[in-house]
Order: C-alpha cells, then structure tokens, then sequence
C-alpha cells in the first residue's frame, strides 16, 4: 500500500512518470500481479499497475473516477455486486469476472494442472476435478444464498466467512459436509426474510459453475488446499500447501493458460478494450 496519500493531479499524472498511457490501481498485492497477467494479454497500450491496499480504498478510488476527477482505471474484485445491481457503469471500472481473482484462478483446468504436479501423476483427470467442484456447488449452495442475501440487504450480519473447514466432513477433509452446512443455515436463515432468500436463490440461479464462481474468493481457496492435498496423499505425496504456494503455482499456471480458450477471456478482454478506449 502507498505511503503517501497522493492528490487528484498527482495520480492524474502518475502514469506519465512511469511512461504508462496510464495507471491502473487495484486492491492489493496478489491483484497486482493477476491483473498484470490479464492486461498483457488483452491490452496493447503500457498501463502501470498499483496497488491500494483494501477494497474499501479502491472505492474512493472508484467514487473520484466516476465524478469525473480521476484519469485512470480501477479495478477490483466483484465480491457479490453483479447480484445486487449495484455495479458501476463507468467502462474504466473493471471487476473480476466471478467473486475475485481466486474464482478465476482456480478453474478446474487449473486444479487438473496443479493436482496433476503435486501428485506426480497425470491419473488426475479433469473429469474427477469437475466432479468436486460440482459437489462443493451442490452442498454450499444455501451458504452462498445466505451470503446473496446478506449482500442484497446491506445487513452486515457475519455469513459463511473466508474459510471452508467448519463445513468439511473433518477438519483435514475435502468433502463438504451437508450435515453442517444443513445446520448452520438452519440458525442462520431466520435472520432474513424468506423473499430475501428466495431472490438470493433466483440470483445466483442452480448451475454449479455459477455457484462456485461467486463463493468467496478466500472460501474457496481454502477448499482447494484440501483437494490437492487430499489428492496428493492419495498417490502417496505428502505435501504442505499453504495459501500463498497455492496461489504462486496457480498464478504460473494462469500466466500460460489466459487466452483466447480460456472461459474467461472473452469478458476480460472486452472490459479491458471497453477501459482503454474511454481513457
């Protein structure tokens, strides 16, 4: 995060300090990096990539964009806001095209990749890949409605949180635990109304892809480290994988495979076209 709070014709001109056509200002480190692998990709212009330090910094950043004040591009996670209708118009505002970098990160070609390197074996298909993600979308499902619907209210209540082990069959376990999850959203879903609820389901829709795309990014990296993990020791690996080697290895990996083939890459590039040109 800068040291220094910098004025509106100081970071107006910034970009031209570091040879840029402009800068872009992101939440924090890791989106440094993730945005610098998109915008190669899909931008041909010299952009500066700076990081704030929060998204409620990159909001301010966001409010002086809009009334006008700041020349650049902001780019942030997009956390629950395409649910909630209360995403910025401004085409020099670029979100993630799922909850946060993670979600796009952690694709199931991605997991193959990574579970097929940790394990040292290519018996990982992206078949059995699919067939997890698909599970964690099925059982987590009524979390992430109670999240949607936190989100649509602007309630503040404490939902499902950045990590997923409370609702794993153990604490070392892969497997989403129904049980759980069946119980905690029992306490937790007369704390909103039922047509909240209800608008949170017809939100987020019943396509596990979907579902997955907008758990929280944390959550869902969390699970991930269980699933390779798992996967290793089932091939005879021990591994430690912390959050931070996961997202290195995931981030290598993201940097070869972001094209054109990518499910993602269509939005990218055409939010990044979009920002550039209203420069």
């Amino acid at each position: 995060m800068p040291s220094i709070e910098y004025s509106i014709d100081a970071l107006n001109v910034k970009g031209a300090f570091y040879g840029a056509q402009a800068m872009v200002y992101v939440e924090g480190d890791d989106d440094v990096l993730f945005w610098q692998k998109i915008l190669i990709k899909t931008s041909t212009v010299h952009l500066e990539i700076e990081s704030v330090g929060g998204c409620g910094e990159i909001d301010k950043y966001i409010a002086q964009l809009e009334s006008g004040q700041l020349q650049a591009i902001v780019a942030r996670d997009s956390d629950l806001i395409p649910l909630t209708a209360n995403k910025s118009l401004n085409p020099k505002v670029l979100y993630t095209f799922g909850y946060s970098i993670e979600n796009t990160l952690y694709s199931v070609d991605t997991l193959q990749q990574l579970a097929t390197a940790w394990c040292k074996s290519n018996k990982v298909t992206i078949a059995d890949c699919q067939v997890w993600l698909d599970e964690l979308a099925k059982t987590f499902a009524p979390l992430l409605h109670l999240d949607i619907a936190n989100a649509i209210s602007n309630g503040g209540t404490q939902t499902i949180g950045d990590n997923c082990t409370r609702f794993m069959k153990s604490q070392s376990s892969e497997v989403p635990c129904l049980t759980k999850v069946s119980a905690y959203t029992s306490i937790m879903q007369p704390l909103f109304s039922s047509q909240l609820l209800s608008s949170a389901v017809i939100a987020i829709g019943t396509d596990p892809n979907r579902i997955v795309l907008f758990l929280r990014g944390h959550f869902l990296a969390s699970a991930v480290i269980k699933f390779l993990s798992n996967k290793a020791k089932a091939f005879g690996r021990k591994v430690t994988i912390s959050a931070d080697s996961l997202y290195a290895a995931a981030l290598v990996h993201f940097g070869g495979a972001f094209g054109p083939t990518h499910p993602h890459y269509v939005y990218y590039s055409t939010s990044a076209a979009a920002a550039v040109l209203a420069l």
